[in-house]
Formats: C-alpha cells, sequence, structure tokens
C-alpha cells in the first residue's frame, strides 16, 4: 500500500511538471520574440534557477559533499547541451516540430538505461513509448516531418535529455535534491554564461524588456527550478523510462497553452493525439496482470 501511495505521488509530480514545462514552449518563445539570444535564454533562466535554490537550500549548502558536486556538474552538462540544441532548433523551426522532436526522449530512455543498468526495457514500458509518439506525431499535425537545421537540434537535444534522464535514474539513490539541483543550475548557468560571452554579446539585437523578462522569469522559477526538483523527487520513486514517458506529456500541454494563448489554431489532432499520449501513460501505469488476476478471482468466487 505505501509504495503505490509513494508511486501514485511520483506519477502526480511527474504529471504537474508536464504542465509547467507545457507553458515553457510559450515562455521561451516570448524570450525569444523579446531578442534574447539562445545562449542568452539558457543563461537566464538558469541564473534564476540558481539563485531560487541557493535561497531554498541554503542550510544544505553548507554540507556539499565531493559526490554531490561531481554528480550535479555531471548532469548539469548534459543540461546545458540538451537545452542550447533545443533553443537553437526552437530558433530555427516550427513550434510543433520542436514539440515533436524535444519529445521524441521518451524513444531513447528506456535503451539508454539498458546500457546503464544492464537491464532490457519492458515491454509495456516499449509499447507505451511508442504509443506516445505517435500520439505527438498526431498531436502535431501528422505530416511529412522534413528535417531542417532546425529539426536537427531539437532531435540531438531530445537524445542529450534521454542520457540525462537515464543518468538521474542511475544516481537518484546518491544524491540530496536540494544540493544537487543546485549544482546542475549553477553548472549550467556558468557554461552558458561563458558562451554568451564568446559567441553572442556583441551581436545582440534590440531587446523588448517586458516580454524577454516574463518569459525568462516563468522559465528560471518554475520550468527550470521547479520543475527539476520535481523531476529530482519523482526519480527516486519511479524509473527512468515512466518518468520520461510521463514527462513527454509536455508537447499535449504544450500545444493546449499554444492555442489558449493563440500561437496554434484549435484542431482535432489535437483531440486526438491528446487521447493517444493519455493511453500511451495508462498503459504504462496501470498493472495489467494485475488487473486480469483480481477478474478471474472474482469469476471464480
Amino acid at each position: 500500500m505505501i509504495g503505490w501511495l509513494r508511486r501514485t505521488e511520483a506519477t502526480g509530480e511527474l504529471v504537474l511538471l508536464a504542465v509547467l514545462w507545457g507553458y515553457g514552449y510559450v515562455a521561451g518563445a516570448q524570450a525569444l520574440e523579446g531578442g534574447l539570444t539562445p545562449f542568452l535564454v539558457v543563461f537566464a533562466r538558469f541564473l534564476i534557477a540558481s539563485v531560487a535554490m541557493a535561497l531554498l537550500a541554503w542550510r544544505q549548502l553548507l554540507q556539499i559533499t565531493a559526490l554531490q558536486l561531481r554528480l550535479g556538474v555531471i548532469s548539469g552538462l548534459l543540461l546545458f547541451v540538451g537545452f542550447v540544441l533545443q533553443t537553437f532548433g526552437m530558433a530555427h523551426t516550427t513550434p510543433s516540430n520542436n514539440a515533436f522532436l524535444t519529445s521524441t526522449n521518451v524513444a531513447f530512455v528506456p535503451f539508454f538505461v539498458w546500457l546503464a543498468e544492464r537491464h532490457p526495457p519492458k515491454k509495456q514500458a516499449l509499447l507505451g513509448a511508442a504509443a506516445c509518439m505517435v500520439g505527438v506525431w498526431v498531436l502535431t499535425g501528422g505530416g511529412a516531418l522534413h528535417l531542417g537545421a532546425g529539426d536537427l537540434f531539437s532531435l540531438a537535444g531530445a537524445v542529450v535529455f534521454a542520457v540525462q534522464i537515464a543518468y538521474i535514474g542511475h544516481i537518484s539513490t546518491r544524491i540530496e535534491v536540494k544540493v544537487f539541483n543546485f549544482i546542475q543550475m549553477l553548472t549550467v548557468t556558468l557554461v552558458s554564461g561563458l558562451s554568451f560571452l564568446l559567441f553572442e554579446a556583441g551581436s545582440l539585437p534590440p531587446i523588448q524588456p517586458k516580454l524577454a523578462l516574463a518569459g525568462v522569469l516563468y522559465l528560471g522559477v518554475f520550468s527550470t527550478c521547479v520543475c527539476y526538483l520535481l523531476q529530482l523527487h519523482a526519480q527516486q520513486r519511479a524509473s527512468a523510462s515512466k518518468a520520461a514517458l510521463i514527462m513527454s506529456t509536455e508537447a499535449l500541454f504544450g500545444t493546449i497553452f499554444s492555442v489558449l494563448r493563440g500561437y496554434d489554431r484549435f484542431s482535432w489532432d489535437l483531440v486526438g493525439g491528446g487521447l493517444i499520449i493519455l493511453l500511451s501513460v495508462l498503459v504504462v501505469e496501470l498493472d495489467f496482470k494485475a488487473l486480469f488476476r483480481r477478474k478471474s478471482r472474482v469469476k471464480k468466487g
């Protein structure tokens, strides 16, 4: 009973994370429309997240260990590469393509977990991942995907995010959540800030402060600080494959928010794709063997 409650709590955290990340597509578009460059968007959101985490965890930060530092830096470097690729993709492809390709991480995670843990992925996880991919494809229009430079950036980012999710699953029992999250946030801040100074500082376009600030504040506080706390906490009780599947529903929520904010129009693709994505989550969440056993007991009784 306690184990079921812990799994249910983890599922709730991951769904909340997906909702918050879903609106992040709108916030990211706002930040880019406000004139911020890709490295500057990543730097600003993680700087805000680092400050927020320092305020939340200053007591725990006084006891940072070498192990926590090493694990957090590795995760931070993976996040930096993933977010830079995703942000460059967002700037050079359509929102629907970016959402679809970013969500493909759900298909990669079981195989990276296999490499790390030496355990083959469960059939139920693979079936859920495949159904989720079909749902996201329908959600984003169901047409042929012509891969341009921005799409390749988005796809590469999805692979890196899959590695990061599998990595978190592999080390989840060895981390203190708040300390680890601060270290990975600060790592991304430092590396993205240096990258901005090296590659973008001399070519800043005109910035619209209100639009840019609204975007990065949401990204920093909610899409980064809060969401990664939820991810780390949930992955201590849920497998990496399950976490990736539920988190990939961000594409559904992102599309809903995009329609509500006027970035996209409502379509029946949204309804059909959303239903398939929800079905894919149920495939992984429900214990079908236990359900069949209960039915057989009822019939015998």
